[in-house]
């Protein structure tokens, strides 16, 4: 009885796994048809019901249209918080010409752009950590967006030897994981004696 009771729960668990990306996709639409059709206040009830439901490859897309709707119902303090959230979900996301108009964009830009210094140094530290744990493939990425950071900010006070660092503990990330890769093939290749193709 009680192993039944278990597989029930496990498959109970499954279906309820699987349902929630179908729900947030479809949430999701919802809310980009709301917004499309500037139904803006109804819109955003149906993101804010998605916060914590959403698989984190959508969450980015449910901030934005949260910030365009914040920003369509002229709640431009509440937007500027969620432009924040958002940021530090990814720094690099830009609003396209598509999603909103210049104003909207122009509106972003300018609450996102103080944000990005804060964002290099706490990634470049991120980034350092993770190398130093030898954890290079999350120190790579790190780096790469340090990277792509200072490049979009422009020059500031230290920002230059910032970038030289990054580049520089990048690319030695970047060869320690070829070489690591290099070793796993080798390893493969003498466990049967052929070459792996």
């Amino acid at each position: 009885m009680r192993t039944r009771t278990l597989h029930c729960l496990a498959a109970a668990t499954m279906v309820v796994a699987m349902a929630a990306p179908a729900f947030a996709q479809e949430g999701l639409s919802r809310a980009k048809t709301l917004y499309s059709s500037a139904s803006y206040e109804e819109a955003l009830q149906v993101l804010t019901s998605m916060n914590g439901s959403t698989p984190p490859n959508e969450q980015r897309e449910v901030n934005a249209y949260q910030v365009f709707c914040l920003l369509a119902l002229g709640r431009n303090d509440e937007a500027k918080r969620s432009i924040e959230s958002l940021v530090k979900l990814d720094p690099l996301y830009h609003p396209t010409e598509d999603q909103v108009s210049p104003r909207l964009r122009g509106f972003f830009e300018d609450a996102r752009r103080p944000l990005l210094p804060a964002i290099v140094k706490d990634s470049y530290t991120k980034a350092k950590d993770a190398f130093e744990r030898k954890e290079m493939a999350t120190a790579a990425s790190e780096f790469d967006l340090v990277i792509s950071l200072i490049d979009e900010v422009g020059p500031a006070a230290g920002s230059a030897d910032m970038r030289t660092l990054a580049a520089f503990f990048a690319a030695n990330a970047a060869m320690w994981l070829g070489l690591i890769a290099l070793l796993v093939w080798e390893i493969a290749y003498r466990g049967d004696g052929e070459r792996p193709t």
